[in-house]
């Protein structure tokens, strides 16, 4: 109880100004009011300034708010929560009040419910019983006795004729709604104005009565409500129950007042508002009620539970898109996207005019041990498919290129400290599409050729002799590989094995302790993927002469000649077509490994049929614009040396052109960046039905890469823009984009230490470095918050196809278009079949025929006849001196000129009968992004190169064509044409049939 005397103002919601026993005055920061939930005008206002707040936090904080002298008190105090006031009348203040005891506690609720109540009252005057001051006893009329004339009394007027005064009147009362003229109308002046105070109608619920603007959104609320409070559009979540059983009686449950503020409501008013309204509603409309809603929930159960999961999932009464785009950074982001600059300043441009002229980079790779420097190969702009990308390119006359002789490719290999010309220069007469260095053995390149070939240089001691010397060395390839048992296509991608496994020849991985393996993989166009290991010895076994046993003995070295002309790979993997009855093979244009982690954790093969099985799968990217997943399982004893894959999964068709470019991140070892054609995509490599995020943008996309920094990636344009992308900050535009080349930018890559690299189409390789300033976000707050972002995509993606997957399987108008389907594939498929039958029953007939044709003897006569005319033949070649040797030379022109002839009417009827198929690829040449469209349920859609070759061969038969056309119409037009004469001719039959008459004759 307080110790001194205080009397209550119950017309003050705000703490008394007396001192209280146990109500303690504290200050409290804006930080403090964040942790305790009671912040000024949101959670404690001037017209309610009271609040509740958990014990725990205030026993925690006590020593920072300057109550440790009350701290046992606190502990003491057995409720969960305690009751705390404003002490302020100004609107931002840091005083408040706490009370430490229950019983403080119950004075100061008692005391709001007084000022509620005496507020009430002034407001709200409730209706009274009546009490009677006088006797209740029924008074008689005619017991009523004027006794009193001081009282008043009534006045009547009655209007009378003159003729009838003096009669006796009879009286008796009527009501006034009986007679015409019983009622009288008051009416105000008209010059009288009444002052009305119109109130604002507002349609939708808003904090504020802002002027109205007209807005577009995805839904419209159908009818009008008024909205007159101030503050939260949401009701409060609940942060926990109140065990104490007073504190539920006095604060549990709140209704909005006049004023818009919580107040306590008592158990007796809560029991007198049940009571009334279960006098409203009677026992029978219950009952009908709780029927009618029974029926309505057995009629419409299903369509009310999927209303009410898609209403959980998506807010009907608010703009998602615009909340999107204008949603708050994360919590771990302290400055927003704006405040972040990036910045790419060029550092140096490597590049040779004496060697580069007319070539473009293919491909870029960074020395592992020497950051300094980088390996660049260059090759002929027709062999690189990134530049058909871009219509606009200058037209290349490639004829004048072989007839100068300037077509050598070659790799430079560069040092950023001395960008001024290469150290060294590595020759090959072939094309290099790809090339890498090896990890363990650093001075070891392996280069990937257009023709399928492995190309390796070892390099050994030549940077370090370059260095000290100066000149630029030359140095020749030190072994190919073997060009039968190489790749049919042009090598795409190549990645290397960790040092601590290897792939058997039984297709097995095996663990290495020594760390001493040198394997890697090579993807091709031609729908394969081969495995080789540099650390490969020529079999003994297989020379037979001493000759072969002896050389084969002195290339047992660590050198890499002991390969050349004899280096394959020890096992290759076969990526099946995506159609079963098609027989053309996938053309893998990038490849991408499993991550380290599960090389990491590979054990030796057992028994078990499963171990392993995370390493032995490769993500495929394919000419179609999908993703494929594909393991293998590879054998138990036998040694094979390839094997058919097995497609794990595909993804959707989501880019408009070949996916050129897969990589994973080195951060999250589970997700993935694509590109291909406009649009970039991320995935999640166990769920590639649908990308966690895709863009599509304005220009062609050439190259990505992923940067030292979490949830950053570089990307070029085919119109010399390099994008920056941070998803930390905006997934729906780039945080920076900068020109870099006045044409397309053929690559880009990074090296650690924020160095980004980008090919120019000119043939220059450019430098930069990428700064990022103003970004306090620490590492582990970026991959921390990637993380948490792909888990949410991918668990937000499985949630929505697990619902449509069970929607379509309910759907009977999916289950009839999927049932129509079947059978017409069903259908199709017997048609074919049958049309197939009918073809072999028919090529058997024929053979059947000309079997039985070849049985049946010939007549004497027909072989003497037929010896004859060859005896003939013989003499007329003798007599006029011809050999048929060369009449058979000389007439193979003209018989070739017919076959061509006859080829070039096949080609023909074939491309009218893929009429189409050439519009779409012309489609795909000219405009890109129009075949979206195309590519399900199509053939797939070729490379842009090998498009631009095909019509330029097919250009080149038409030449040969109108040359040999032109040929023969000049012959046959200076071509001396025989005289005909119709009269020889008859006098000549008649001479000829008298003389066969007259024989017969005789």
């Amino acid at each position: 109880m307080p110790k001194n005397s205080y009397s209550l103002k119950l017309s003050n919601w705000s703490p008394p100004p007396e001192q209280i026993e146990d109500i303690i005055p504290v200050k409290l920061s804006i930080e403090n009011q964040i942790k305790l939930n009671c912040i000024v005008n949101e959670d404690i206002f001037l017209e309610y300034p009271w609040a509740y707040i958990r014990r725990e936090k205030l026993f925690d904080m006590a020593a920072e708010v300057g109550l440790d002298f009350y701290k046992s008190k606190i502990e003491g105090y057995k409720p969960e929560w305690m009751l705390i006031g404003y002490a302020s009348a100004e609107l931002a203040s840091t005083h408040f009040v706490v009370c430490l005891t229950e019983s403080a506690r119950d004075l100061i609720v008692s005391r709001n419910h007084k000022i509620k109540k005496n507020i009430d009252n002034k407001v709200l005057r409730m209706m009274e019983k009546f009490q009677s001051l006088a006797d209740k006893k029924i008074i008689k009329p005619e017991n009523v006795k004027c006794t009193d004339l001081s009282e008043p009394l009534f006045e009547i007027e009655i209007n009378l004729r003159t003729s009838n005064l003096g009669k006796p009147r009879q009286l008796s009362s009527r009501k006034c709604e009986d007679t015409r003229d019983g009622c009288i109308e008051l009416l105000l002046p008209p010059n009288l104005a009444f002052g009305n105070v119109p109130m604002k109608l507002i349609t939708k619920s808003l904090q504020t009565t802002q002027q109205s603007i007209s807005k577009e959104i995805q839904t419209y609320l159908g009818y009008p409500k008024n909205k007159w409070t101030n503050y939260d559009l949401f009701p409060p979540e609940e942060t926990g129950e109140v065990d104490e059983p007073s504190v539920k009686q006095l604060a549990a449950r709140e209704e909005s007042s006049p004023t818009g503020h919580s107040e306590t409501v008592t158990a007796s008013e809560e029991k007198i508002s049940s009571k009334q309204h279960q006098k409203d509603v009677t026992d029978e409309q219950v009952v009908m009620q709780r029927e009618s809603l029974k029926r309505f929930f057995q009629t419409y159960l299903d369509e009310t539970t999927d209303c009410v999961r898609y209403n959980s999932e998506i807010n009907m009464h608010s703009d998602d898109i615009e909340n999107l785009a204008t949603i708050m950074q994360p919590e771990c982001a302290h400055e927003t996207a704006e405040m972040i600059n990036y910045f790419i300043i060029e550092k140096c441009f490597l590049v040779d005019l004496s060697i580069v002229n007319g070539k473009v980079i293919s491909d870029v790779a960074w020395h592992p041990n020497r950051p300094g420097s980088i390996a660049i190969s260059y090759v002929r702009r027709s062999t690189v498919d990134l530049i058909d990308l871009c219509g606009d390119q200058p037209q290349v006359n490639y004829e004048e290129e072989l007839r100068l002789g300037d077509n050598q490719a070659c790799i430079l290999v560069w040092s950023i400290c001395d960008p001024l010309k290469p150290k060294l220069v590595l020759e090959n007469c072939r094309e290099i599409q790809v090339l890498s260095f090896c990890p363990s053995r650093d001075s070891v390149i392996v280069a990937g050729s257009t023709t399928g070939q492995v190309i390796l240089w070892d390099l050994k001691k030549a940077l370090d002799l370059t260095e000290e010397n100066g000149n630029i060395a030359r140095i020749q390839p030190e072994a190919l590989s073997d060009p039968n048992n190489s790749h049919q296509c042009a090598i795409r991608g190549i990645h290397w094995l960790p040092s601590s496994c290897r792939l058997e020849s039984t297709g097995k991985f095996s663990k290495i302790p020594d760390n001493m393996s040198m394997q890697f993989m090579t993807a091709s166009e031609d729908g394969t993927v081969a495995f080789w290991d540099l650390l490969w010895q020529p079999d003994m076994q297989t020379p037979k002469s001493l000759i072969n046993i002896v050389s084969a003995k002195m290339s047992l070295t660590d050198d890499l000649d002991r390969l050349d002309n004899i280096f394959h790979p020890h096992y290759r993997l076969i990526l099946p077509p995506n159609n079963k009855e098609a027989s053309y093979l996938m053309m893998i244009v990038d490849l991408c490994p499993a991550s380290e982690d599960a090389y990491s954790h590979i054990q030796s093969d057992t028994g078990d049929p499963g171990c392993n099985d995370f390493a032995r799968r490769l993500w495929l990217g394919t000419v179609q614009g999908e993703i494929v997943l594909i393991s293998w399982r590879g054998q138990e004893i036998d040694e094979i040396s390839q094997e058919n894959t097995e497609v794990v999964t595909r993804s959707g068709f989501m880019h408009d052109g070949p996916i050129i470019r897969i990589l994973r991140s080195s951060h999250l070892p589970d997700v993935l960046l694509t590109i291909g054609g406009s649009i970039f995509a991320i995935w999640k490599d166990n769920f590639l039905r649908r990308p966690l995020l895709w863009r599509k943008r304005k220009s062609m996309l050439t190259s990505c890469r992923w940067s030292d920094k979490p949830g950053v990636f570089l990307v070029t344009r085919s119109d010399g823009e390099l994008e920056t992308w941070d998803i930390c900050r905006k997934t729906r535009e780039p945080v920076h984009v900068q020109t870099t080349s006045g044409t397309l930018v053929a690559g880009v890559y990074v090296l650690e230490g924020g160095l980004v690299g980008a090919c120019d189409y000119n043939g220059g390789f450019r430098v930069f470095d990428q700064l990022l300033l103003n970004d306090n976000l620490d590492y582990c707050a970026r991959i921390e918050w990637f993380r948490k972002f792909i888990d949410r995509e991918a668990d937000r993606k499985r949630e929505f196809y697990r619902w449509q997957d069970d929607y379509l399987k309910c759907d009977k108008t999916a289950v009839a278009r999927k049932e129509a389907r079947v059978a017409e594939e069903t259908k199709r498929r017997h048609e074919e079949a049958r049309e197939k039958f009918l073809k072999e029953q028919q090529e058997q007939a024929r053979l059947k025929a000309e079997r039985r044709a070849m049985r049946i003897p010939k007549s004497k006569e027909t072989i003497l006849k037929n010896k004859n005319i060859e005896r003939m033949q013989s003499i007329l070649l003798e007599k006029k001196g011809f050999s048929p040797k060369k009449l058979d030379e000389k007439k193979s022109p003209i018989v070739k000129q017919q076959e061509e002839k006859m080829i070039r009417m096949i080609k023909a009827r074939e491309k009218v009968a893929n009429q189409d198929g050439y519009f779409e690829q012309a489609l795909v040449v000219e405009f890109p992004g129009a075949t979206a469209g195309y590519t399900h349920g199509h053939e797939p859609i070729k490379s842009t190169a090998d498009v631009v070759f095909e019509l330029m061969s097919i250009s080149k038969d038409e030449q040969s064509y109108s040359e040999v056309r032109g040929w023969a119409l000049t012959m046959l037009d200076n071509a001396e044409m025989p005289k005909f004469e119709w009269d020889r001719v008859m006098a000549e039959a008649r001479r000829r049939r008298d003389t066969l008459r007259n024989m017969s004759l005789l």
